[in-house]
């Protein structure tokens, strides 16, 4: 069962047949020689023979860069109209056609300009390897979604251009370009990445040294982490069953024993140690019998203390406890076992060889590390038993070991050998062993073994033996009923565990098939709560969150629950863990609350009120909870994101349209606007003028000129809002910018009275200087309308 092939990687491997590859070469930073990189191997590839293109490469204006792209063929770039302006960007019609075997896409998260295919360059890359084109690609840390707020935290610089880690975990190459934190600083200095004056601010604020080793940390775990995927994806499609020690990983066995906590904190301090995952790992056998109560809360509470140690939790089925766990961590490349000291009594071991032993003996390459745990345990561990004999067992027991008896009595008197009645004695212990388990068809072997005794061995009517060699079929007759009982039990078990899986994959299947018709979160709240009110037999509430609030919390909604309920939930939400009943965190709440968790968040909770008389919910219950409430959450997060969809669309459509009526009254408020400022001035030059239409006339000139100002800043608001105006920054000195807006207002407004104060020295800002300009005029303009000529 463990040994069969990942179908995870089977399907991988069949939905990128026909698909081009994709080699990504990372970055920590601007600088380290992403795009220099890039361009070598291209230029060896073309040497070799490739048909390779630059679809497009951004230089940078580096003399090496641009040098390395001599004898390369260069894509012309696509040019695009957008309001006025031409915008340049990669053509992927273009490459289509031409469809190269290799094509060099600088910048993968890029954003095209407005009016082609795709919003991102990633989509154009996805598309091109759809088509079969191999594509070549550079990329730094910060612009992965995973990382972005990562790399916020340690630099204070938020990226807004992001692309999907999945892009990056479906790459077939992905090539770190290293550079030792000092050696970039050097490079930055000598102005191989930016010109001097923006090098020396750059040294002075994002390119300090602990940032750039912070990033340069993060982008070599992060590779780290996609090398140990590839590793265990090789390992899986070439079926290895040898361990490859590349990356410690260990797997600890879990029972249903009070020790195993122990054994799981042993565990964890060592996997801390050595920095390595951890798996726990519950192997469920026929041979175990059905547990206790009793022993599936300790189990449930073992694997909840192993995830809170930051374990991989893992229940397998399986037949032997030794052989599959092996099996399961050469599937995992585990490369240690740890597992607890056993404690059965040393005469044990003479019979039944320990999960210890076996272990030791066919772990080939993995190690074994045995952890001796507490020997001051008053509480016996955990067991499981077979099938309870209970008085009607015993009644029913005896009345089928009657009536074979009886069938028995009645071949003998029709002549049958006496192997025909041995094997109807038998025929009974089956029977028995399949209504009441292991423990009858041992009293039901019992029995038989005094029938036959009684009634078919001579002296008839006695339990004296005659014949000696009878003892040997008595013996026969208890062994082999031993057998089939125990088999008989084993088979029940198998059957019980299949029920119960049975039942939770239709209940998913139910729950997701019910979810997958639902359009509205209402319609996933309302099927949600039916269905697992139903499962459950008790009250289940699906709570989602209004603007940071709970029904309860809302003025008008009726109170359903208490202020210890809200805290509970809010207790949930800031920590994403269950808690309340059933759990070991808030356990004397009456309610059980579990996270709704995807991958934007925490969307709500799960709530499942506890009924009178209710015991705490089973292992079996919690997983099937568990993965309830994934289905949930899923749902819920799908309307979610389809919600935001048309919200965001209805915005987007509706940003256009008032850009667009913008920039229309724009531009047909400048002509008036032009011929009137023109006509005022002709007018001016007019002799004989008084003084009234003098005055006039000035006062319409001035407010047409400042209604002209008011046209351009809303043609530049459009135009800023639709990334068509790009802000061309630049170091420059802050005080210059302030003189230089004092300027203008004085052109605009020479009565006004403005008193500039400036502290000495002054940094320099990286701004776009005309933008910088028309807002502090327009702040200055305004202080001039509304504070007065004065008060400037």
């Amino acid at each position: 069962m463990l040994d069969r092939p990942d179908p995870d990687v089977l399907l991988a491997n069949q939905s990128n047949h026909g698909r081009g590859r994709l080699k990504l070469f990372l970055g920590y930073i601007a600088g380290v020689g992403k795009t220099f990189s890039m361009l070598q191997a291209a230029q060896a590839a073309q040497s070799a023979g490739f048909d390779i293109i630059a679809g497009w490469i951004e230089p940078h204006a580096r003399a090496e860069t641009t040098a390395l792209l001599e004898g390369l063929e260069i894509l012309q770039p696509r040019k695009v109209a957008y309001r006025g302006i031409e915008l340049a960007d990669f053509d992927l019609d273009a490459c289509l056609a031409r469809s190269p075997k290799i094509v060099l896409l600088d910048e993968l998260a890029h954003t095209n300009a407005p009016g082609l295919r795709h919003d991102k360059r990633w989509q154009d890359v996805e598309e091109l390897l759809g088509q079969g084109i191999e594509v070549w690609t550079t990329l730094n840390v910060q612009h992965l979604d995973s990382m972005n707020d990562v790399v916020a935290r340690v630099t204070g610089v938020f990226v807004r251009e992001t692309v999907p880690d999945a892009i990056f975990d479906k790459a077939d190459e992905v090539e770190v370009v290293d550079v030792a934190p000092e050696d970039l600083l050097e490079r930055l200095r000598q102005g191989k990445i930016y010109p001097p004056e923006q090098a020396e601010r750059a040294l002075a604020t994002f390119f300090q040294r602990r940032n750039l080793l912070a990033l340069r940390e993060i982008t070599l775990r992060r590779a780290a982490d996609r090398v140990a995927r590839d590793v265990d994806s090789a390992r899986s499609q070439a079926n290895v069953k040898a361990i490859w020690p590349v990356r410690e990983r260990l797997l600890v066995s879990v029972s249903p024993s009070p020790t195993s906590e122990d054994l799981l904190r042993a565990a964890a301090r060592m996997a801390a140690r050595w920095g390595a995952d951890l798996l726990a790992v519950h192997i469920e056998t026929p041979s175990r019998g059905i547990l206790e109560a009793r022993a599936k809360d300790q189990l449930h509470h073992n694997l909840a203390v192993a995830e809170n140690l930051g374990a991989e939790t893992v229940i397998l089925q399986g037949e032997e406890v030794a052989r599959d766990l092996v099996a399961y961590a050469r599937t995992r490349n585990v490369t240690k076992i740890v597992l607890g000291k056993n404690r059965d009594p040393g005469w044990v071991r003479i019979f039944k060889r320990t999960i210890g032993d076996e272990l030791l003996r066919i772990s080939g390459d993995i190690d074994l590390y045995v952890i001796t745990g507490r020997d001051n345990v008053t509480e016996q561990p955990a067991r499981s038993r077979p099938t309870a004999f209970s008085w009607r067992g015993f009644v029913g027991t005896t009345l089928l070991c009657a009536g074979f008896t009886a069938l028995a009595l009645f071949f003998k008197s029709l002549g049958m050998v006496e192997a025909n009645v041995v094997l109807t004695l038998l025929l009974g212990v089956v029977v028995v062993a399949g209504f009441f388990g292991l423990l009858a068809s041992v009293f039901a072997s019992v029995l038989m073994v005094l029938a036959f005794n009684y009634f078919f061995t001579r002296p008839f009517y006695s339990l004296a033996v005659d014949d000696p060699q009878y003892y040997l079929v008595f013996l026969f007759l208890l062994i082999v009923g031993t057998v089939i009982g125990t088999l008989a039990e084993r088979l029940k078990v198998q059957t019980k565990a299949s029920r119960s899986r049975e039942q939770r994959m239709e209940a998913l299947y139910r729950l997701s098939r019910e979810l997958s018709h639902s359009v509205d979160q209402n319609e996933v709240v309302s099927v949600a709560e039916g269905m697992l009110s139903h499962l459950f037999e008790l009250r289940v509430r699906v709570l989602v969150p209004q603007n940071g609030l709970w029904e309860a919390e809302v003025e008008g909604v009726p109170r359903l629950f208490s202020d210890k309920d809200i805290a509970l939930f809010n207790w949930v939400l800031e920590n994403s863990k269950k808690a309340g009943w059933s759990t070991t965190t808030l356990s004397q709440a009456d309610k059980l609350v579990c996270p709704l968790e995807g991958t934007i968040g925490i969307l709500g909770v799960l709530v499942l009120e506890k009924a009178q008389y209710t015991e705490t919910l089973s292992a079996d219950s919690m997983l099937l909870l568990e993965a309830l409430t994934r289905t949930v959450s899923i749902s819920l997060e799908r309307v979610t994101l389809v919600h935001e969809n048309q919200k965001n669309v209805l915005a987007v459509e509706a940003e256009k349209t008032r850009n667009s009526l913008l920039h229309g009254l724009s531009h047909d408020l400048r002509t008036p606007l032009t011929v009137m400022i023109g006509t005022v001035s002709t007018l001016l030059g007019t002799p004989r003028l008084d003084e009234v239409e003098q005055t006039a006339l000035e006062t319409i000139g001035r407010e047409s000129r400042w209604l002209g100002r008011q046209v351009d800043n809303l043609l530049d608001l459009t135009r800023l809002s639709d990334s068509v105006l790009q802000p061309h920054k630049e170091w420059l000195p802050a005080e210059d910018l302030a003189y230089s807006a004092k300027e203008r207002l004085h052109e605009l407004h020479p009565e006004a009275k403005v008193e500039l104060r400036l502290p000495f020295a002054l940094p320099l800002i990286f701004v776009d200087a005309l933008l910088l300009q028309r807002a502090l005029l327009n702040l200055l303009e305004n202080a001039v309308a509304y504070a007065g000529q004065d008060s400037i």
